[in-house]
């Protein structure tokens, strides 16, 4: 199967990021809404005989992918290698400055593909973060001007905050003294996602009608909405060898036992379609894997079956692993 890099740009705000669990649920309720019931079970048929039509990767940042979950640098490897080393040209450089830049670099969420490219043959928290530092020291001695920018710098988003009345459905009016918030986030860079398709062009139908309708929380007032901008064929990066894969995905599966490497979890909440949900639009929490998960053996079936109390609804969580070798000695 051919994996194409779609590039996105938001054309309006959005209340919650797009993730690969949430975006194959709405491919198939389009499937759903424009060619019947039948063709969405025959869809969610293929999920199930693990043959999917299609794996999503979740939405990162144009030229960026999800920071690699990894073993930590042991103290004693860090001194080893930082210890009386210059940090910027500062020769009173201390190990506790080292360690400050160490606590700010695990807190990128996202790294630039390029770091990823030279990196992913013998991924390591160790050589990645030398590279982090030594990115930053050239841009500090080169850097021109205020407007240049950082490559590993994600580019900016900004947030809003609205205000809502809860509204009293019995009389039809507003609660006195009910106002409460929620969070907006006004996306001004392009994203990428990563398509594992057999069929491209069903998907880039659906995908492409779920821009103009948006998705996720209020996207009947207009939110969530996005256009496609342009794609590559990246299958080639995904068919190089590697023992381990970087995970582009929220990942999840009925029985995890087995997932070897380095992984943070999360428990994932959510609803079904409305329109589908006869009995209860909620479904059952479960335990899923976060995007840059660093993993091998992956089970054989990435989907949630009796998430819903309507047994036909199922949760689809499969994986898309971009190929990646970990170094064998221990840090």
């Amino acid at each position: 199967m051919k994996i194409i890099k779609y590039t996105i740009e938001p054309t309006s705000p959005w209340v919650y990021s797009l993730r690969s669990d949430t975006l194959h649920g709405l491919i198939a309720c389009q499937v759903r809404e424009w060619e019947g019931e039948q063709a969405c079970k025959n869809l969610l048929a293929s999920f199930l005989d693990n043959e999917p039509l299609f794996t999503c990767s979740s939405a990162f940042s144009k030229g960026f992918l999800p920071a690699p979950v990894l073993a930590p640098i042991s103290r004693p490897v860090f001194k080893k290698n930082f210890e009386g080393k210059e940090l910027f040209g500062n020769k009173n450089t201390k190990l506790v400055d080292w360690l400050q830049e160490y606590k700010i670099f695990k807190k990128k969420t996202l790294i630039p593909y390029a770091v990823w490219q030279k990196q992913k043959n013998a991924l390591s928290a160790l050589k990645l973060f030398s590279a982090y530092m030594g990115d930053k020291e050239n841009f500090i001695k080169n850097k021109k001007s205020d407007k240049e920018k950082f490559s590993w710098e994600i580019p900016n988003q900004i947030s809003g905050t609205e205000l809502h009345l809860t509204i009293n459905r019995n009389e039809n009016k507003h609660l006195d003294g009910s106002y409460f918030s929620s969070s907006v986030n006004f996306a001004n860079h392009e994203l990428d996602i990563y398509v594992k398709a057999s069929d491209h062009a069903l998907f880039e139908k659906y995908f492409g009608i779920l821009g103009e309708l948006g998705f996720g929380a209020d996207s009947t007032l207009g939110k969530g909405r996005f256009k496609i901008k342009n794609k590559e064929d990246v299958s080639d990066v995904f068919h190089e060898k590697g023992e381990y894969g970087l995970n582009l995905s929220v990942l999840s599966a009925e029985n995890l036992a087995g997932i070897e490497g380095y992984y943070r979890t999360f428990t994932k909440k959510g609803k079904t379609w409305v329109a589908k949900s006869r009995h209860s639009p909620f479904k059952k929490p479960f335990i899923a894997l976060e995007e840059g998960a660093v993993v091998k053996n992956i089970p054989s079936s990435c989907i949630i079956k009796n998430i819903n109390a309507d047994d036909d609804i199922i949760q689809m969580c499969g994986a898309l692993l971009m190929p990646c070798t970990l170094p064998g000695e221990t840090q």
